[in-house]
């Protein structure tokens, strides 16, 4: 006998089994998810039954997620180059004067901010994997090309289309994440491939300090270090295009029935698998959404304190009395916090051992108290300084979070793809405005910087607050308008009503057995 997707629970599951029947009440859909075409196309295939889901699981982890890792890994270290490269000289090699290093590290997020309105529609209609790949092999293409740049324009022009083709690699992670895994599973995957942030400040910080060793007769040490990376950048970009598949329908490590029972599986998170159908009710809907205005704006204020230590980062560490090499090692402990601290928040969530509203608010709070160090010790107090800015780092994990929770909670293909593509555009908006509060007259000791650090981890609290608050009231709001959502375990949520309500392309507010998770 078949058991429906609906009543494996969501913890210890060993088995998944397919019905041959696939229901659908067609007056309830206004388009089909691609889900459901493959269920329907492959309706004879009965030895998906009794596969097992953690076995399946694994498989799919061990495919996808190092990809993940890595894409997010070279994304976030050759954006931090910059940073790197201040401390090696470029700004004195390029000869750039007054603001324009300023107007060169915001350049990539106003070309950021200007794609990610096209983001959106064009992850709806094209194969994301397929995209993501030419993406960053175009990347790695321009950031090769920094070696090449002998002033300001050139370096500006670089870092435009770099915004260009970066704006899109975030959103397609998160879309390709939320296909494979059920909400409560999501969580720790988001956390395991983000952490390749921590490992980019790790990284970078060991290679910027070796390439400053490396010098000959017609490229600097910094222009070399772009030259290697922009080349490794475009090798992954091939092996991704080679590798990673668009959705599960279309993975080639999967069997046909390991397919099946994927989708079965992920079917009650009710958010679908793929539809390039473009459905314009789902703008108003994400236009009017207080939840994707939250998510937003608080990620307008977390990239502001993003922004300056991107760029500045590494200065801010050289004004505390360290030499320029002293500097690129002590980013390295930053991010190995960053990285322990994902992989503890990962756990956190995937055992439920607390919210992630709580585990967010946490990473801030700490975080916040490393801003309030920094901003207020004396600058003679080198190590204490210098601790404040790795607990600064403490936050890095709740991006991750932020991910997951658009993904989890945003419903509606078309809507989802507006959400990802509006944070992305937040974070550009932060990282333009962020590297403004570091100016050359308030040297060497940058004090707006640090009090800009304390306002946006404050902020982040707050917001994250309202946030989980929101949550906690629309669920219970839905809950009783409609009554207490049938659990993974209930049988009265029967097969045919799951499916005539997952495939469909709806969005969270249509969808009366849909609750956001806190």
């Amino acid at each position: 006998m078949a058991v429906p997707i609906n009543a494996v629970p969501s913890h210890n599951v060993e088995k998944v089994m397919y019905s041959a029947t696939v229901h659908t009440t067609e007056k309830t859909l206004k388009s089909l998810d691609e889900a459901y075409d493959f269920l329907c196309s492959h309706d004879a295939n009965r030895d998906a039954a009794d596969l097992d889901i953690k076995r399946i699981r694994r498989k799919i982890d061990y495919w996808i997620l190092p990809i993940f890792y890595l894409n997010y890994l070279l994304q976030f270290l050759d954006k931090s180059l910059l940073g790197y490269a201040i401390i090696m000289g470029l700004e004195k090699d390029l000869g750039l004067k007054g603001n324009e290093l300023n107007n060169i590290a915001s350049s990539l997020w106003w070309a950021y901010l200007v794609a990610s309105a096209f983001v959106g529609p064009v992850l709806n209609k094209v194969p994301i994997a397929r995209f993501l790949a030419f993406c960053l092999t175009c990347w790695g293409i321009v950031i090769s090309c920094t070696a090449a740049v002998q002033g300001f324009g050139g370096m500006m022009g670089i870092r435009v289309l770099m915004g260009v083709f970066d704006a899109a690699i975030p959103p397609a992670l998160m879309l390709l994440t939320s296909q494979y895994y059920r909400k409560d599973e999501a969580a720790l995957r988001f956390e395991l491939w983000f952490t390749a942030a921590g490992s980019g400040l790790v990284f970078g910080g060991f290679i910027s300090f070796g390439f400053q060793f490396v010098h000959t007769a017609g490229l600097e040490g910094w222009r070399i270090m772009f030259l290697v990376l922009g080349v490794v950048s475009v090798l992954l970009g091939l092996v991704t295009w080679w590798l990673l598949p668009d959705t599960p329908m279309n993975a080639r490590f999967l069997t046909d029935a390991e397919k099946t029972a994927v989708i079965q599986y992920v079917a009650v998170n009710q958010t679908g698998v793929s539809s390039h159908k473009f459905e314009r009710s789902h703008i108003i809907a994400a236009l009017t959404d207080p939840q994707i205005w939250l998510l937003t704006i608080g990620n307008i204020v977390v990239s502001t304190g993003a922004g300056i230590l991107g760029i500045y980062g590494v200065t801010l560490i050289r004004s505390f009395g360290f030499t320029s090499k002293e500097a690129a090692l002590l980013t390295a402990p930053a991010g190995a916090i960053a990285v322990i601290l994902s992989i503890l928040a990962a756990f956190t969530l995937r055992y439920r051992w607390m919210p992630r509203w709580a585990v967010a608010m946490t990473g801030y709070g700490l975080s916040l108290l490393g801003s309030c160090l920094v901003a207020f010790l004396p600058k003679s107090n080198r190590a204490g300084n210098l601790i404040g800015m790795w607990m600064v780092a403490c936050s890095i994990p709740t991006i991750a979070l932020k991910y997951h929770w658009i993904t989890a909670n945003v419903a509606g293909h078309t809507k989802r793809s507006i959400a990802t593509a509006s944070v992305s555009a937040a974070t550009a908006i932060g990282n333009i405005i962020g590297p403004y509060a570091v100016q050359k007259n308030d040297a060497p000791s940058y004090q707006p910087a640090r009090l800009t650090l304390v306002a946006v981890k404050a902020g982040a609290i707050v917001l994250i607050g309202a946030l989980a608050i929101y949550y906690w009231c629309a669920n219970r709001s839905r809950d009783r308008v409609f009554g207490p959502p049938p659990t993974q375990e209930d049988d009265s949520l029967s097969e045919a009503s799951v499916r005539s309500d997952v495939w469909a392309n709806l969005t969270d507010k249509e969808r009366k057995t849909f609750r956001y998770v806190l």
